[in-house]
């Protein structure tokens, strides 16, 4: 059978690709790789943890994911999972600066009015704090009703008498929670799962109200050309016959530019860059706050420290307050020191976690037609670059928001584990050399026709901050484009 419109994947990108294609009543079915059956990752509201091969913990993910007990992120990220990385994050849906456009082909205006679609459609929430006025939010957009779900942790934190200061920006986080979420002590972040925005539950209406077609359990291989349509070969099934006049490839960082490559004939390899993580325990000493109300444990706040000549790109910031997991964490690594911490610094202990922009990370990764695994490239100078960067941030945050943070203990995560990943196939006006692979502002891919990119493979970089709803508007945008023709 021949389909108007193929999108592959069911994560984010997918997702907004979808609703920009139905907005004008495009045909569309939507394949995945996964089984939609299956629970994938095993995790239903429980506050266990597992490590990472560097000690970092995460929540607890069905075994069969992994192949031991300390697992490389990778191992996930290469997985075909339902809803793909939205099973696994934090629900953090900042958008992004628009400086963070300086090096694309697009600008902030043209993404913003998508960015609004996907907030609506992701139920994220705007507050009266910096963050709304660097993005423009009217006042008739704030809902200060959710404010009662985060910690009287980061009220204090607030009040402490900020000092202001030009560089950075903040304010509570923006997060895909809805407007009902149910508190629960026992959930990994302080809320029941399915008050969390999950691009599987949106597919799953979508196919109920028949707005498009769906089939699970086929993993794409390749694209060959048959006149004017693209039929699809899957690794996993010989006889499925779906031909299409587009296809569009959310299948992920890593698996899009697979296809890619396995479609392409003058093309050995890409490049995958990443924000990379980075992370580090603080104490908190200012004023008194009552820790005994329930709250969800997602980011309690949001900072950026703007770009500016000495810092060329922005640094993400996210203030995680959950002094039940911290103590697991610490039991857990630390043994009988954990009895010898005296409660008031542990009830003052939370956690920042951070990103910086992929031209900054000491981490890329090379992907090579027919081999499976990645070539991951360390450039170690880099590490000390951005560690020196973000010290000098931290004491300036320190003085504003009455902290110290632990510096022995900052810590940058390996390739892969803060899971923002991509740029292997980034938009351009036009190569900038012979045989040049990219994909156009339009999603195209430059060397096949009709074979659109909508994840962050697409991405000029990866941005510190606006990771996931950048994303899925951008996908949206391509997917809109598309429905017009």
């Amino acid at each position: 059978m021949i389909y108007d419109n193929v999108v592959i994947g069911t994560g984010l990108s997918a997702l907004g690709c979808i609703l920009g294609l139905i907005k004008n009543n495009k045909q569309v079915l939507c394949i995945d790789a996964s089984n939609s059956n299956l629970n994938n990752l095993g995790k239903q509201d429980s506050k266990k943890v597992v490590f990472c091969n560097q000690g970092l913990p995460l929540r607890k993910i069905n075994q069969k994911f992994v192949n031991n007990k300390f697992f490389h992120p990778v191992e996930i990220i290469d997985k075909y999972l339902f809803g793909g990385l939205s099973n696994l994050w934090g629900a953090n849906a900042l958008r992004p600066l628009p400086n963070d456009f300086n090096e694309w082909p697009l600008t902030y205006k043209i993404l913003e009015p998508y960015l609004e679609k996907c907030e609506t459609v992701m139920n994220i929430s705007h507050f009266d704090d910096d963050l709304s006025k660097e993005f423009g939010i009217k006042k008739n957009e704030f809902n200060e009703n959710k404010k009662k779900f985060f910690s009287e942790f980061i009220k204090s934190f607030f009040s402490s008498n900020v000092a202001k200061n030009k560089n950075f920006i903040y304010g509570l986080a923006r997060l895909t929670l809805q407007d009902n979420c149910q508190i629960s002590e026992e959930s990994f972040f302080g809320c029941k799962d399915q008050n969390i925005f999950n691009s599987k539950d949106e597919i799953q209406k979508l196919v109920k109200e028949k707005k498009i077609k769906f089939i699970d359990n086929l993993i794409v291989k390749k694209i060959i050309y048959e006149g004017d349509n693209l039929r699809l070969l899957f690794s996993n099934n010989e006889t499925s016959n779906i031909l299409t006049k587009k296809l569009f490839l959310g299948a992920g960082p890593i698996n899009t530019p697979k296809i890619v490559l396995n479609s392409s004939k003058n093309f050995k390899n890409m490049t995958i860059s990443e924000s990379q993580p980075f992370f580090i325990p603080c104490i908190f000493f200012g004023n008194k706050f009552d820790n005994k109300k329930m709250h969800h444990t997602l980011s309690q706040a949001q900072i950026i420290f703007k770009n500016d000549e000495a810092n060329l790109n922005n640094t993400y910031y996210e203030i995680k307050y959950d002094e039940k997991l911290i103590d697991s964490i610490i039991k857990i690594k630390y043994s009988i020191l954990f009895y010898l911490i005296p409660r008031f610094f542990k009830k003052r202990l939370f956690v920042i976690t951070g990103f910086i922009n992929s031209k900054e990370s000491a981490y890329t990764a090379e992907i090579e037609k027919n081999i499976k695994e990645l070539k991951i490239v360390e450039k170690k100078e880099m590490i000390k670059k951005s560690e020196k960067k973000i010290l000098n941030q931290l004491k300036i945050l320190e003085k504003a928001f009455s902290f110290i943070s632990l510096r022995p203990l900052l810590k940058f995560g390996v390739f892969g584990r803060g899971f923002h990943l991509g740029s292997s196939l980034p938009m351009k006006e036009k190569g900038t050399k012979e045989n040049d692979m990219f994909t156009k502002p339009s999603g195209e891919v430059s060397s096949l026709k009709n074979v659109f990119v909508v994840d962050s493979s697409n991405f000029p970089n990866i941005p510190a901050s606006g990771f996931s709803l950048t994303i899925m508007a951008n996908a949206f945008r391509i997917g809109d484009l598309n429905s017009r023709d």
